[in-house]
């Protein structure tokens, strides 16, 4: 958990870096770096998991893809859960199709929570991201039942309790961080402009 948090906020500094210095730009390049970034990140997070049982194992990845999909949209989200997707591919095990749909769903459900919860800034953004990671990880459980039979129930035994206290906190807390660093961003960028209008 604590490498999982570290690693977090990497991508947290990363944010601003690779989103909010190119953020009004309408090139491509931008959004691809930002999904390779990502994705580079999910792969991080997978390579440093949880095991539970021979072959079914749990990472934050899910927490960064569905973060993605909220945040940077449609190509960064797409590109990140190709790369990740890829990765579980060549991870393979019993958790194969668990880890694709787990993959697809986590960004899938940010890039929805960007299209239809268009006004979540403005309301309670902490119980917005809270629910969104909420959903994202019982969606998680419900992935279980991709497992083989004699697993499922033995998985969702052992992942339901942390999945569900750790992981959609974990959701939150990145999205208010990068929600600060935007603001934070901004901040900057108005003063700097009323300086030079000061000058001028």
């Amino acid at each position: 958990l604590v490498q999982h948090i570290a690693i977090l906020l990497v991508f947290a500094m990363l944010y601003e870096k690779f989103r909010l210095q190119n953020g009004a730009s309408k090139r491509i390049w931008p959004k691809i770096i930002s999904g390779l970034v990502s994705g580079g990140t999910g792969i991080i997070l997978m390579l440093t998991p949880c095991t539970f049982i021979p072959g079914v194992i749990l990472d934050a990845h899910s927490v960064i893809l569905s973060i993605v999909g909220l945040f940077l949209g449609l190509i960064p989200a797409i590109i990140a859960m190709l790369l990740t997707g890829f990765f579980q591919v060549l991870r393979g095990g019993d958790g194969l199709w668990m880890g694709i749909v787990i993959t697809i769903s986590s960004g899938t459900i940010g890039l929805l929570w960007r299209q239809f919860r268009t006004s979540w800034l403005d309301k309670n953004i902490y119980i917005e991201l809270l629910a969104m990671g909420i959903i994202v990880h019982i969606a998680i459980l419900g992935c279980s039942l991709l497992l083989p039979s004699g697993k499922i129930l033995l998985t969702i035994k052992d992942i339901a309790l942390p999945l569900m206290l750790i992981y959609p906190p974990c959701t939150m807390l990145l999205g208010i961080l990068l929600l600060r660093q935007t603001n934070n961003y901004q901040n900057r960028l108005s003063k700097k402009q009323e300086i030079a209008d000061w000058k001028q």
